[in-house]
């Protein structure tokens, strides 16, 4: 299961579903598989939910919905999740975690740590999830991110449009951003505009959003487990240099400052989970 959220407005009201131009694994399903997904699109109007395994373009399927969310289930998920009342139902609550956690670090308030009276608990709240809903967080964080990613590389398209010979240079995703960073390119007035608003203070590429992320990322993935919060940290850095290989040269400040800014997040958590000094004195 994989979650989406777009951030396209839901058109109309209606919550009848038309087929989509991109094929998808749909009509794979038995008729009770069939039945049980036109009541979910019936009860949930403003999700997508989308047939897909692996061999399927979900990208593609996710890109071309109408609805402000898409939640991508396989066929044998669909299929039990029809026949198993407890098992849908988990899958259905992970997918009510996963979007209202996502909606709130889409909204850039990013997910911190509790407080209790007039002291932190030094609980932080993504640590503190059940296995569940952190696994259907690190889905929706991962199709977010994928989605993002999609805009991303179609804003280089555009950024390189009539470019054909440097873009044609940069067929791969590594060759695009050593192209970026050769800086022989041209930039419209509107291409401009998205980028500069996208790695502004407040914009999804920016360092509070981004070092956030992946922040979140590494406290779905580890838990309230303070080891593998420092394997998810060293996985981060290496992530950096393996960028800055790609890129071909030292990665913008906006970079480094974001990696500074996530580390100082791990630096947080780490000092919340140490014991007071008066409790050691005891």
């Amino acid at each position: 299961m994989s979650i989406g959220i777009s951030g396209v407005s839901q058109v109309g009201a209606s919550t009848q579903y038309e087929a989509p131009a991109v094929k998808s694994s749909e009509d794979k399903l038995s008729k009770k598989a069939q039945d049980y997904l036109a009541d979910l699109r019936s009860k949930y109007g403003d999700y997508d939910f989308i047939v897909a395994n692996d061999s399927d373009d979900k990208k593609a399927l996710v890109k071309q919905s109408t609805k402000s969310t898409s939640v991508v289930f396989s066929t044998s998920e669909m299929e039990r999740m029809a026949k198993d009342e407890k098992y849908a139902a988990e899958k259905l609550k992970n997918v009510d975690t996963a979007v209202r956690v996502g909606n709130k670090i889409a909204e850039g308030q990013g997910v911190t740590y509790e407080k209790g009276g007039a002291q932190s608990s030094g609980l932080y709240s993504i640590n503190k999830m059940s296995k569940a809903d952190r696994s259907a967080l690190v889905d929706q964080l991962k199709a977010d991110m994928e989605s993002r990613k999609s805009q991303l590389i179609d804003l280089v398209q555009k950024t390189l449009s009539g470019q054909v010979d440097s873009f044609g240079k940069a067929s791969d995703e590594n060759s695009i951003w050593r192209t970026l960073a050769s800086g022989k390119f041209t930039v419209d007035a509107a291409t401009k505009a998205q980028a500069q608003k996208d790695i502004s203070e407040d914009g999804y590429w920016g360092v509070k959003q981004t070092s956030q992320r992946l922040f979140d990322f590494a406290s779905a993935l580890a838990g309230d487990d303070v080891d593998k919060m420092k394997e998810m940290q060293a996985a981060m850095e290496k992530g950096y240099k393996m960028a800055t290989k790609a890129w071909g040269r030292e990665l913008p400040s906006i970079s480094k400052d974001t990696l500074d800014a996530a580390n100082k997040l791990f630096d947080d958590y780490y000092r919340s989970k140490e014991a007071p000094k008066s409790a050691i004195e005891e």
